[in-house]
């Protein structure tokens, strides 16, 4: 998935950034954090009027939470969003992706670098040059 300010900045260079249910589902989760869009999702959108659907354990919170979720939405949208109606229905969470990367293995040479650091701490930074090495291509 884009980022947030990916997906706004090719919106701005296509001359398409006027507000649209699209626009909004894509940006949801950046704009409102994880929690916030595991429980909610953008369903309708009219003229500036903003229709939220809620999982029912968070119905209350959002009823309680709608007019500084709407400030937050004013703030990072581009488009001003006038009024929010919450309805009741189920959101699925968003999944997280989970990226498993393997530190480079140290070299000698890597190891020499941090031989005058105490004991503890040579095998963590030998692995930290070791990353480096990788990432400059030497």
């Amino acid at each position: 998935m884009s980022s947030y300010r990916a997906i706004l900045q090719d919106a701005a260079s296509r001359g398409d950034l006027k507000p649209s249910l699209n626009l909004l589902t894509q940006v949801w989760a950046t704009i409102v954090g994880p929690e916030i869009a595991n429980n909610t999702k953008p369903c309708g959108w009219n003229q500036g009027e903003l229709t939220l659907e809620v999982n029912p354990s968070w119905l209350k919170h959002m009823d309680g939470a709608s007019n500084l979720l709407m400030r937050k939405l004013n703030l990072r949208l581009p488009f001003e969003v006038t009024s929010l109606t919450i309805i009741e229905g189920h959101v699925e969470p968003t999944p997280v992706r989970r990226v498993e990367i393997s530190p480079p293995t140290p070299t000698e040479s890597d190891r020499e670098l941090v031989d005058e650091l105490p004991e503890e701490m040579r095998e963590a930074a030998a692995q930290i040059a070791a990353f480096v090495r990788q990432k400059s291509g030497e």
